[in-house]
């Protein structure tokens, strides 16, 4: 029976870890895809956008590990129900819930992976994606101002009628509003795009600069034939950008900072509330699974109706959840009723599958 049972869990810890790694190398392909235009035409390091999208795997992971469980209990119950090993193993006298324990063990292995992910890696990985985020859209290279476009960074908006490979470009307009008492405008009919040491620069050529004249309140205007303009950031510039829910830790997102908005409290126990009952969901998807795989009257006649029942079953708890949890954001008070569709299926599962411990086997 030991043996029995070590098949059942090594087969089921393969297929899902197969399952996952498939899933995971589609959405990770997919998003490199999507970025391939900043490295193909805009210059940016493979490197930076291979680190950017390495930091969401916790996220990406933590949404395809309970549904990639899923798909590899569907896959290992109709194997063995296809080569009649459930039939074997209930003549030499194991009990549905014999079978079925080393897919719940594996499902208490993944819903302990998933809150190591969601308290402590998860928002790590999501502070370090918004830290470079936010460091690569305020530290732009020069490759990445593009001819015909606006560039938006930094308090500056940057546009360059034409621009060659050596860096050279023509029409050139730049709003830079770093200073907010004394907005600056240059025209330049032409310019050099220029990487140094201590940053990003354009030289501009036979041009004018505008700026509001804080003494009397009007405009200066200022021609010139060469002007260095500096567009990387200010050195005492800090990093503002406010804090989001998703990067904060489990215990963080509990203190009612008195700086944040009601709505922003409430996002923050909203995402709390995300972290604790998402580890859950691959015990609830496994037991709703099993229950039905396993136990369906229907069995017999239609295959595949057990197999259909468990995929709308799960589908309709992963909707209803994630639904809850999106109008939370206005209404708390429905909160717990992401807490019942987690327990109470769970609930329902456990107790069908002990009565027929005691008193039948499984349905093939």
């Amino acid at each position: 029976m030991k043996t029995f049972k070590q098949y059942i869990f090594k087969q089921a810890v393969i297929t899902t870890f197969v399952i996952t790694l498939v899933l995971t190398a589609v959405v990770w392909l997919t998003h490199s895809l999507r970025s391939m235009d900043l490295v193909i035409n805009r210059g940016v390091s493979v490197l930076d956008i291979m680190a950017l999208v390495v930091l969401l795997l916790p996220d990406v992971i933590s949404i395809l590990l309970p549904i990639s469980l899923f798909i590899s209990v569907l896959i290992v119950i109709n194997r063995m129900q296809q080569d009649h090993e459930i039939v074997v193993m209930g003549a030499v006298g194991l009990s549905p819930w014999q079978i079925i324990k080393p897919f719940i063990k594996l499902a208490s292995w993944c819903s302990f992976i998933l809150i190591l992910v969601s308290f402590f890696l998860l928002p790590v990985a999501f502070k370090q994606f918004r830290s470079l985020q936010f460091s690569y859209q305020n530290h732009y290279k020069t490759s990445l101002i593009q001819a015909g476009e606006f560039l938006h960074f930094n308090q500056m908006t940057v546009y360059v009628k034409e621009r060659d490979a050596n860096g050279d470009v023509r029409g050139v307009f730049i709003f830079d509003g770093r200073n907010p008492e004394q907005p600056v405008t240059f025209t330049a009919g032409s310019g050099h795009l220029v990487e140094s040491q201590s940053g990003p620069m354009l030289i501009l050529f036979d041009g004018t600069r505008q700026a509001k004249d804080g003494n009397n309140k009007g405009m200066s205007f200022l021609t010139f034939t060469q002007y260095v303009h500096e567009i990387k950031r200010p050195e005492n510039a800090q990093d503002t950008r406010a804090k989001k829910p998703s990067e904060c830790f489990i215990w963080e997102l509990l203190q009612a900072e008195p700086k944040l908005t009601p709505e922003q409290q409430h996002k923050m126990r909203v995402e709390f509330h995300s972290r604790i009952l998402m580890p859950f969901l691959p015990l609830v998807f496994v037991l709703m699974a099993l229950t039905l795989l396993l136990l369906s009257p229907y069995a017999r006649v239609a295959p595949v109706l057990p197999f259909v029942g468990a995929t709308l079953g799960v589908l309709i708890v992963q909707i209803l959840i994630t639904t809850i949890l999106n109008y939370a954001g206005k209404n708390g008070s429905h909160l717990y009723l992401a807490y019942v569709l987690v327990i109470l299926p769970s609930l329902l599962s456990l107790m069908t599958l002990w009565q027929y411990h005691h008193g039948g086997r499984a349905r093939t």
